[in-house]
């Protein structure tokens, strides 16, 4: 009786690391390929890059090194089968959650110290890149950037994802076609005790700081300026380091126009420009933000971004006199769309071709996205001061 409780109990043992986990590893039962973890706040997550072989996934370069050293790259379709038994690809709010527990610089802590990051939670994220969704495009950008999938779609085709860059310090979000393929971590509620890597206390100087900001974000948006090109006035608005306009731009420049050709649309959420006309349109001593200059705005504001930066009238805390609304945006077609759901802003960022880097924000989430998007749609345009 004893031999045979042992040799069950023994297999069970076997059973459990083959496909589980131990204090800092997990096993992925399907490879038997052996996985660092790390704690970080309530979570769990893989403290490395998945490399599980699979349709729809590649190494960079098809060289099979760059997978042992950076995991492999999946399609997002890939990337939601990809992960072992019992992990999941984590969601946009699972990845808004491990940024709120980082804090500040979540980028810089979440990077490897091979790639310049202080890698204080053990994350260990490495330059892996991406692959172009464009057949033939091939892959692009190795040793400079980090992509990582979300679970959380987009629109049809699209869905969105968190990078972290070589000259960056944020966890930025963005949202990419599905045919792309990035790099996948699997995450898992965090066990409610053992001895994985604790969450260290995070300085919370930061939320201190913006409720001070909270508390004078009408006083910010005292000052104003005047546009002497049409004589029109703006309130402005200082966030960190920076001087942002506390409105929408409403200067009548050609291939500009009011949401569905209504003059009151253009009173209240600015004008809609096309890139090359968004680029020339800023009143002298403004210009339009590089995407650089966003980036540098949404690590000034902290978590959450996105709400903090909404007007309240669309349900947000303007909690810093940014008063951004839901102006909609206009296609390349001609045809309005999404007034009262989302804004869209350009960036004077250019990476060559038909498209360029755009910021959005929308009715149902709470951070600030960044996308592309082709020049000839029509957004709105937010100067900052030179």
């Amino acid at each position: 009786m004893t031999r045979t409780i042992l040799k069950a109990m023994t297999i069970a043992l076997a059973l459990f690391v083959l496909a589980g986990c131990g204090d800092s590893s997990c096993t992925d039962r399907r490879d038997g390929k052996v996985y660092a973890t790390t704690q970080i706040g309530k979570q769990l997550w893989m403290a490395e890059n998945l490399n599980y072989a699979m349709d729809g996934s590649y190494c960079f370069d098809d060289d099979p090194a760059n997978c042992e050293k950076y995991g492999r790259l999946y399609t997002w379709d890939a990337a939601m089968k990809a992960c072992p038994e019992g992990w999941h690809l984590p969601t946009s709010e699972e990845w808004n959650e491990l940024g709120e527990t980082l804090g500040e610089k979540a980028g810089k802590k979440l990077k490897s110290k091979e790639w310049d990051g202080t890698d204080e939670f053990g994350f260990n994220a490495l330059p892996a890149s991406f692959r172009w969704a464009a057949r033939g495009a091939g892959f692009d950008r190795l040793g400079n950037i980090a992509f990582f999938w979300t679970a959380t779609e987009d629109d049809g085709d699209r869905a969105y994802n968190r990078y972290l860059r070589s000259s960056g310090t944020g966890l930025d979000s963005g949202s990419y076609y599905k045919g792309g393929a990035y790099s996948v971590r699997c995450v898992r509620k965090a066990p409610k005790s053992g001895n994985n890597r604790e969450t260290k206390p995070a300085n919370r100087r930061e939320s201190e700081i913006n409720d001070d900001q909270e508390s004078k974000a009408a006083d910010r948006r005292e000052s104003t300026f005047t546009d002497n090109r049409d004589g029109k006035t703006y309130a402005a608005t200082k966030i960190g380091k920076q001087v942002w306009m506390a409105e929408n731009l409403d200067y009548a420049a050609d291939s500009s126009w009011c949401y569905k050709d209504d003059p009151a649309n253009c009173g209240k959420y600015g004008r809609l420009y096309t890139w090359n006309a968004a680029m020339k349109a800023c009143p002298e001593g403004w210009h339009l933000p590089t995407r650089g200059e966003w980036n540098q705005l949404e690590e000034a504001i902290g978590a959450e971004a996105g709400a903090k930066l909404k007007s309240k009238e669309w349900d947000g805390a303007d909690a810093f006199g940014f008063n951004a609304l839901p102006a909609g945006g206009r296609g390349d077609d001609g045809a309005f769309d999404f007034m009262g759901a989302g804004a869209y802003f350009w960036t004077a960022t250019e990476y060559g071709g038909y498209d360029v880097p755009n910021i959005i924000l929308s009715s149902a989430d709470t951070w600030l996205d960044k996308g592309r998007i082709y020049k000839n749609f029509a957004h709105s345009v937010r100067c900052v001061k030179d």
